[in-house]
């Protein structure tokens, strides 16, 4: 990508961070250079003197979530946690990430698909690729320690992982004033734990569910 985000400057991580609430906020027909430049009490030239157009703005974005989710995930991967806790931990802090942004991830990967652009694609193939590799490190950790299944394929099981999750926020989403924040709390530990059931030994599978009992 072109804005690599470590040459971002303060003021264009100010323009991202704004630009992804009015995703949150508004959806994507109102993120626009003007309405950046409103929320920021800024004129539209300045927005522009930063980011050339609204894709360039759009594909800068994509790098920012990347970076906010993955920084908000890696260091769960360094705790001195066992597998299944981590894994726990991850799908907790990527529904966590994710709920806060409301679903930002969805609304991306919508945008670069209306739009039919390349690089809007790459950019949000990015995001998946980068959080499908964390997540399967952490599995491949699990299956070397015996926490996990010795056949377990941790790319397809990464894969699955992240399309659960998706599945859970598009839920929520779509039920907003049904579903509390707690509900989605709730939810994403009966995901860990349903999860960790498939991907664990059996013996491993039943000591889960004397702990649990």
């Amino acid at each position: 990508m072109k804005n690599a985000s470590n040459i971002w400057t303060p003021r264009q991580r100010e323009v991202l961070a704004t630009a992804l609430e009015i995703l949150a906020e508004e959806g994507s027909r109102a993120l626009t250079m003007k309405r950046v430049a409103q929320y920021l009490h800024l004129t539209e030239a300045a927005i522009y003197r930063h980011f050339r157009n609204k894709k360039a703005l759009l594909c800068a974005l994509y790098g920012f979530v990347r970076e906010q989710l993955l920084a908000e995930l890696a260091p769960i991967l360094a705790t001195d946690e066992p597998p299944p806790e981590k894994l726990a931990l991850f799908i907790q802090g990527t529904i966590r990430y994710l709920h806060t942004h409301r679903g930002v991830n969805l609304i991306l990967l919508a945008e670069s698909i209306y739009q039919r652009d390349k690089e809007l694609r790459e950019a949000m193939l990015a995001i998946f690729t980068g959080y499908k590799a964390l997540a399967e490190t952490l599995l491949q950790a699990g299956k070397a320690s015996g926490h996990f299944r010795e056949d377990l394929n941790t790319d397809m099981s990464a894969t699955c992982l992240a399309g659960m999750i998706q599945g859970v926020l598009t839920r929520h989403m779509l039920t907003v004033g049904e579903e509390s924040d707690s509900d989605i709390s709730g939810t994403a530990g009966e995901l860990a734990d349903g999860l960790l059931r498939g991907l664990m030994p059996a013996n491993r599978e039943h000591e889960m569910g004397k702990g649990s009992s």
